[in-house]
């Protein structure tokens, strides 16, 4: 037990650890907050959603790690890096290395690397036990409530979130024609859609709400 706790907060091991110990908070308090989603964001026709979101979910992408939740991804990867980084650790000292920083570093840089590897395998086998929304056409959501993403919407720019008859969650692009207050966190109805996909939404949901 002992010589496991060393591997564990001993560089460069201590690295996956915190990552375990980050994921292992999250869950305990999804758990506790009885908000455990494991459901994928979606975009409106039903894939995931890799657009807009810069170079990480490109990478993702690359390494085959788009195929199941985030939250879930980081935990295996933490996992698989915590593993096979206390392995190599345990046999570079069982053999009489030196636990040098050099050493240590190489160590982190490889086993996360495996860890990518491992973690893109499993996450394509595990693909299938999480659910794929159906097809979702835009015009489904009018109507519909969304909260305001951005700091403002106006005639030129906004985001919002909305949920559909599926409960699955869309960010989608908004603009508001008339002056109004609406800011992240703020509700707003969805009245209309134009043809590249960019929703028309209202302020005005007392009425319904």
């Amino acid at each position: 037990m002992g010589r496991l706790i060393e591997l564990s907060f001993g560089f460069p091991t201590v690295i996956f650890t915190g990552m375990l110990l980050l994921s292992f908070g999250y869950w305990i308090l999804a758990v506790v907050a009885g908000n455990l989603d494991l459901e994928m964001e979606t975009d409106i026709d039903g894939e995931i959603d890799l657009d807009g979101a810069g170079v990480g979910t490109s990478l993702l992408s690359t390494f085959d790690l788009h195929h199941i939740p985030f939250t879930v991804m980081f935990t295996l990867l933490s996992l698989f890096g915590w593993a096979i980084s206390a392995g190599f650790t345990s046999f570079v000292v069982t053999a009489g290395a030196s636990a040098a920083l050099l050493i240590g570093t190489f160590i982190a840089l490889g086993s996360f690397v495996a860890s990518v590897f491992v973690t893109g395998r499993v996450s394509r086998a595990l693909q299938p036990f999480f659910a794929t929304p159906p097809h979702v056409k835009r015009r489904d959501l009018i109507g519909k409530i969304c909260i305001v993403q951005t700091g403002r919407v106006d005639r030129g720019f906004g985001q919002a979130e909305v949920v559909d008859a599926e409960r699955s969650t869309h960010l989608v692009q908004v603009r508001c024609e008339i002056e109004n207050e609406l800011s992240a966190g703020r509700k707003a109805l969805i009245v209309d859609v134009d043809d590249e996909g960019i929703f028309m939404i209202s302020p005005d949901v007392d009425a319904i709400t």
